[in-house]
């Protein structure tokens, strides 16, 4: 935690204002922690700008963000001089920082933090992954296969049981009824007369044809 909160004070606040002390820049510090990601610089960096813009948009909001083994970051008022007031009345801030007690410990000296141990993240197996991912299809495969006839069977289950429920529906009174009105509409007058009047405007526009009359055969030439 320490280790990385470093880190973010660097990527936020700077270098240190020590006389003689080098300036680590982002490239150097991605590159120390890209050992704590068994030497992935991507996976290191993705780290470090996470917790760096995480803190910033906190700060910016007004949240006081504290690490603990680090310290705290929050949003302070710059006091302003009296001519600077006179100009304007809105508050300027800036970020502030006060470390914590460990911090002052190990940057003192009084503190000394544990060796890092080295880190290497386990490579990706394909071949392995691949062999699991077929045998799981298999799996699945002889699952659906063991299923259909049990799907099969429910089906004409219910579709034996649906029958006999359709047939007495049909059996009703009321569907016997429908039935019957139904039959009577279709003979009745009305309806027969329409039909009539249907099938002659067919009959009528539909054009009659007209076989041409034979041509005369022509005459032998003398």
């Amino acid at each position: 935690m320490v280790g990385l909160a470093f880190l973010a004070v660097g990527g936020l606040l700077g270098p240190p204002n020590v006389k003689g002390a080098t300036a680590v820049k982002k490239s150097e510090l991605i590159e120390k922690l890209s050992s704590r990601f068994g030497g992935n610089k991507e996976a290191a960096a993705h780290a470090l700008e996470s917790v760096a813009d995480t803190i910033a948009r906190e700060v910016a909001k007004g949240e006081k963000v504290v690490v603990k083994g680090l310290g705290t970051f929050e949003k302070v008022v710059v006091e302003k001089s009296k001519k600077a007031k006179k100009k304007t009345k809105k508050p300027t801030h800036k970020p502030g920082f006060s470390a914590s007690r460990e911090f002052h410990d190990v940057v003192s000296g009084a503190k000394k933090l544990p060796k890092l141990a080295k880190t290497r993240l386990a490579a990706v197996d394909t071949a392995k992954v691949e062999a699991v991912a077929a045998v799981a299809e298999e799996k699945v495969e002889a699952a659906v296969k063991k299923a259909a006839p049990v799907v099969r069977k429910a089906a004409a289950t219910a579709a034996q049981r649906a029958t006999p429920v359709v047939e007495k529906a049909a059996a009703t009174p009321t569907a016997q009824r429908a039935t019957t009105a139904a039959k009577k509409a279709a003979a009745s007058p009305a309806v027969k007369k329409a039909t009539t009047a249907a099938r002659r405007t067919v009959k009528r526009a539909t054009p009659v044809r007209r076989t041409p009359p034979p041509t005369p055969p022509t005459p032998p030439e003398e």
